[in-house]
């Protein structure tokens, strides 16, 4: 809604002329003037997206030299580790290989007394025991019966140690005990163990740390791609901003003159005969990409003849602030696309010859589009195409506040009263009705 109501309704209220002594208001209203407001938003939004781009571009620039260095160090770490080449479960394998070449000559006697106790002692073995036990369970005749499940287990038993002892002989015709290879396996688990060491790691943990060793150096792969896109990107955002500041430089300089030479001549008008006014555009000399465009704007004002010209500020008092308020509201609101201006008690400060200029000023705008004004000011009052009073009704419970449009001979002892007070009289009844006629005329 509010959105909606600032396309429809534009508000001029009688503190307006303290925000004339920011410079923020000076460059608002020239943009304004010159239908750039869009234009300025769109280079603000610019140098918005140009500054963001260069924070993140320092950022990741002033962390290059620590980068560079966690770079160089992890690549370095990463091809000790490659030129390891552990493959899977190699550890695993190289221990078990190296456990067993250690305990050769324990190992060998083990299983050959094994397969001697299996199946070639001559003082009894367990395959000779296993062949007379079942030897005389079948003489029994009974293998289908109460003993058949005995037998069975002992013929499977049989089965497998004839099995163990065949594995056991093939271990033993095969083992090779190998001194050069025992020395091959040691210095290999050495090299493994030493890197584990040195990373402060177990040594089945050393695959694990190449692949987050892998992991961050891409990491840092793209922080440098990142830092050419962002200064690829840099580069285009200073050009789009420079497209879109020229443009509005261009016609904030037409509006300027424009605009200056119409509120000077409205203020010499509103009693400040020899006045002068210009706006004054200064260009920034930071090389920043600023928001508010390529300058600075300034309102000058000279209040009297001689006088150089100054900013607002410096020379201008209350009633002649009020006034070139009022001339640049009036001049700005004849190019407004709003349907409808709303002028409250901007009059604050003006009486006389004056205030009827003000009038008239603000008739004409009437005779544009629709405009409302709330004043004080008979000289005011009277100019209006139309007159609404704004008065208090007081009823049983509350007052309330209500507007009546009056008629012609309302209007006239209104405009009367504003003149004179309450009690009316012949001459200011018939001041009041000269007012109005002469407004028509």
């Amino acid at each position: 809604m509010k959105a909606l109501g600032e396309l429809l309704i534009d508000i001029h209220s009688q503190h307006e002329h303290q925000s004339l002594l920011k410079t923020d208001t000076h460059r608002r209203l020239l943009d304004e003037y010159a239908g750039a407001t869009d234009l300025a938003r769109q280079v603000q939004l610019a140098a918005q997206r140009w500054r963001q781009t260069r924070l993140e571009l320092e950022r990741l620039s002033n962390s290059g030299d620590e980068q560079r260095a966690r770079h160089q160090l992890l690549s370095y770490q990463l091809e000790e580790l490659e030129n390891l080449g552990l493959g899977e479960n190699e550890l695993e394998q190289l221990e078990q290989e190296h456990k067993n070449l250690t305990n050769a000559e324990t190992l060998l006697g083990i299983c050959r007394q094994v397969v001697e106790q299996c199946s070639e002692s001559d003082s009894g073995n367990v395959l000779n025991a296993l062949t007379v036990s079942l030897n005389r369970l079948s003489s029994i005749g009974n293998s289908s019966g109460s003993l058949g499940e005995a037998t069975n287990l002992l013929a499977s038993a049989q089965i497998q140690v004839e099995e163990a002892v065949g594995e056991l002989n093939r271990f033993l015709d095969h083992f090779d005990a190998d001194p050069a290879r025992l020395q091959q396996l040691e210095e290999r688990l050495d090299a493994i163990y030493t890197l584990a060491r040195k990373h402060r790691i177990q040594p089945f943990e050393l695959a694990a740390m190449q692949q987050t060793l892998l992991d961050e150096i891409e990491t840092l792969d793209a922080n440098d791609e990142s830092i050419e896109r962002l200064g690829e990107e840099l580069q285009s955002f200073a050009r789009h901003y420079q497209e879109k500041a020229q443009e509005l430089s261009q016609l904030r300089q037409q509006a300027a003159t424009s605009l200056a030479s119409a509120v000077e001549q409205e203020i010499q008008r509103l009693g400040m005969p020899g006045g002068r006014f210009t706006i004054e555009l200064r260009a920034n000399s930071s090389d920043e990409l600023l928001p508010n465009g390529l300058e600075q704007v300034e309102l000058l004002v000279s209040a009297n003849p001689g006088q150089p010209l100054k900013a607002l500020a410096k020379v201008a008092s209350g009633g002649e602030l009020s006034r070139i308020s009022l001339a640049i509201q009036v001049i700005t609101a004849q190019t407004s696309r709003v349907p409808t201006l709303v002028f409250d008690e901007v009059d604050v400060g003006i009486g006389g010859p004056t205030a009827e200029i003000v009038g008239q000023l603000l008739r004409r705008l009437g005779e544009r589009g629709q405009v409302l004004t709330v004043t004080h000011l008979p000289q005011v009052a009277a100019q209006g195409h139309q007159h609404l009073f704004v008065h208090k009704v007081r009823g049983s419970d509350a007052t309330h506040t209500a507007v009546s449009k009056l008629g012609k001979n309302e209007r006239v002892e209104e405009v009367a009263r504003m003149l004179g007070g309450i009690d009316l009289t012949k001459e200011s009844l018939a001041h009041a009705k000269k007012m109005v006629v002469t407004a028509k005329a």
